[in-house]
């Protein structure tokens, strides 16, 4: 299912490029805008088939981890910290799991921000 949906949405993509390119120059959600010639400009967020299909891995090897985490019994709360940005933010269990800063012990895991290729290389290697 998915590879063929993968397979539709490239066909139509590719055909409909005009389409696609009004749509998204006027969409502000999708991060992706183009030069005169058609190419994606500097700064689009776009992914090569391959680099798709490697998120793809990544995500699914991620959700098989944390899958066998819950299942052992392990669900510490331990969100993440990474610039102004935190897990408990967008969470909407902050007002029952008990993560209090205040209370010694908890702490958020600090996340480190990394470039897009740093991201792909460190995708790579685990896909490995």
């Amino acid at each position: 299912m998915g590879d063929q949906y993968c397979a539709e949405t490239k066909r139509h993509m590719k055909s409909n490029k005009k389409q696609h390119q009004r749509y998204t120059s006027r969409v502000s959600s999708i991060p992706v805008s183009y030069n005169k010639n058609g190419s994606y400009r500097k700064g689009s967020s776009v992914a090569t088939e391959r680099e798709f299909q490697l998120l793809g891995e990544f995500v699914q090897k991620k959700v098989q981890d944390v899958t066998r985490s819950i299942l052992a019994g392990e669900a510490d709360v331990s969100p993440y910290e990474m610039g102004d940005r935190n897990a408990c933010t967008y969470c909407n269990y902050r007002g029952v799991c008990g993560f209090d800063r205040k209370v010694p012990g908890y702490e958020f895991r600090r996340m480190k921000q990394f470039a897009d290729d740093e991201i792909w290389k460190i995708m790579e290697g685990e896909a490995d």
